[in-house]
């Protein structure tokens, strides 16, 4: 059974349910066999006012459908939803989301499954959302607010975010289990995240910075209730290691700021650090992290921490952090430069198992602290703890 493959809608079936007559239908005794074509909807397409209320979730919808289980072609069952032209797969409909987790994949050039599209039945893996805060809105009122990001996304324009328990993670897999693998999240032109309330949280992600990336940080947090969390992501840029950027991973104004298994590898940034802390900062934390080869070009302190404490801002690392060939074109501190303000209660602790420094250099003939610069202003000169450092051969400086 056919009908215009490059217009008609429902190769076997069409049906339109006006308001009111969603539920209407039961095609429980329909078998489709193969040979069926059609724009949209091979097999079958629904037309109806509210798709939701004629395609509820659950299993008894796709045996009212006659759909396959499971479903190999997702062309077969389609349908619109109310005036929306965009013509939905029903089997993800029908289909609950998995782990609450809201997907996310960039849109396509002309129409096609697997694209990222806003609508409100999105953010299956396999019939994904187009922007972040989209996919967000759809977890509603949940307590963790889960986006999954499949890789290869690419985040070109600010995205501010102002929500509670937001969870910016990895896709599950395509067949829907969970993975410690990283996704690619692409950092190009505008990309940001700006963080203006609430909690957010980032779990194995690999951000990929392009270098047309503007100048800044792709993580901002920016008010007293703002809690970050970085678990197991990586830092690279996407042009190779003979490239460079002017983006620095996440810069902190106020609120809180916890990362534990960060992996920056190979980075070389015009006047930023890696992380930036800035003196109207509460707690910092940083565990179980790697800096390989990060370079700061231009002017600047710190090629991966630059932290500028104020009040009882404090700095913490810990846990075997590892430093090594990070290094500063025109300033202090090759790895970290961290500076207390005078009056402030807060400290910079180097803590726990050994956290290592190897060839990190400054200038040779004006730089201070090969590895780490800390700048103690009166009345702060016994706030630090370094007992954790480790440092070994290689690092350099003019003192």
């Amino acid at each position: 059974c056919t009908v215009s493959t490059s217009s008609g809608l429902g190769g076997a079936i069409y049906l339109d349910l006006a308001s009111g007559t969603e539920t209407q239908y039961d095609l429980t005794g329909a078998s489709y066999s193969t040979g069926n074509s059609a724009q949209y909807g091979k097999n079958l397409f629904i037309k109806a006012a509210d798709l939701r209320t004629a395609v509820p979730i659950g299993d008894p919808t796709r045996i009212k459908l006659g759909a396959l289980n499971p479903e190999t072609d997702f062309y077969n069952l389609m349908g619109y939803d109310g005036v929306n032209t965009l013509a939905f797969p029903l089997y993800y409909v029908y289909t609950a989301i998995i782990s609450d987790i809201h997907h996310v994949n960039n849109g396509a050039e002309s129409y096609t499954i697997g694209s990222g599209y806003d609508n409100s039945f999105c953010g299956h893996y396999g019939w994904p959302c187009l922007t972040i805060g989209y996919a967000i809105d759809l977890s509603g009122g949940a307590t963790n607010k889960k986006v999954g990001i499949i890789t290869g996304y690419k985040l070109s324009t600010s995205t501010g975010l102002a929500k509670t328990g937001i969870q910016i993670q990895n896709s599950l897999t395509s067949t829907g289990y969970t993975s410690t693998s990283a996704s690619i999240l692409l950092i190009e032109n505008a990309g940001k995240l700006l963080v203006t309330d609430g909690e957010l949280e980032f779990n194995y992600i690999s951000f990929s910075i392009n270098t047309n990336a503007e100048s800044g940080y792709v993580i901002s947090g920016s008010t007293g209730s703002t809690k970050i969390t970085i678990d197991n992501c990586l830092m690279v840029m996407t042009g190779g290691s003979s490239s460079s950027i002017s983006v620095g991973l996440v810069q902190l104004n106020v609120g809180g700021l916890s990362i534990s298994n960060l992996q920056v590898n190979s980075i070389s940034i015009v006047s930023n650090s890696v992380i930036k802390v800035n003196n109207g900062a509460g707690e910092v934390n940083i565990s179980g992290s790697v800096f390989n080869s990060v370079t700061r070009t231009g002017s600047g302190n710190g090629a991966a921490i630059n932290a500028e404490l104020n009040g009882g801002s404090k700095l913490t690392i810990k846990e075997v952090c590892s430093f090594t060939s990070c290094s500063c074109a025109n300033g202090n501190g090759g790895a970290i430069y961290a500076s207390l303000s005078s009056g402030a209660s807060g400290s910079v602790s180097i803590i726990g198992s050994a956290s290592t420094y190897s060839s990190c250099t400054v200038s040779t003939s004006s730089g201070l602290g090969g590895a780490i610069y800390l700048d103690l202003a009166s009345g702060t000169e016994t706030q630090y703890d370094l007992t954790g450092a480790s440092y070994s051969t290689g690092n350099s400086a003019q003192y």
